[in-house]
Formats: C-alpha cells, structure tokens, sequence
C-alpha cells in the first residue's frame, strides 16, 4: 500500500532457505531463530540507498521484534 501511495519501489526481504508453508512448522522455525539470535542469509541484499530520501521498512511483528532477516537490511 505504501508503493502504491507514493509511487515508490519495492525490495523483498526473502531468506535463501524458505520457511515451512505449514503455520506451526513456520512459527517454530522462527522462534528457534529469535531464541539463537540467528541471521539467515538473505537470496539478494541492497547494496546502495543513496537514490533514496525516504525508505519505509514494513514487516510483520514477531514476539515483539522484526523478523529475523529483517536485521540483516
């Protein structure tokens, strides 16, 4: 929504290995990452934000915090 309201470009946060589609097998991967303080490689980074004034950094809250790879934008 917010690319859409400031006609700006979008960067997906994706890890090189994908979590589980099923719902409990996912939030357990993600806590043992939350509780290992873990970091996982991420298939593309940026490199460069200097074309940038503003950058907006959306995620969804997991136990009080970012998820995990997000740490690593």
């Amino acid at each position: 929504m917010i690319a859409d309201m400031t006609g700006g470009d979008l960067f997906q946060v994706d890890t090189v290995k994908p979590y589980a589609d099923d719902y409990y097998t996912c939030t357990a991967e993600a806590k043992a990452e939350l509780r290992e303080n873990a970091r996982p490689e991420l298939k593309e980074y940026l490199h460069n934000l200097e074309g940038y004034d503003t950058v907006f950094v959306g995620y969804p809250n997991w136990w009080g915090t970012m998820p995990m790879p997000c740490l690593l934008f």
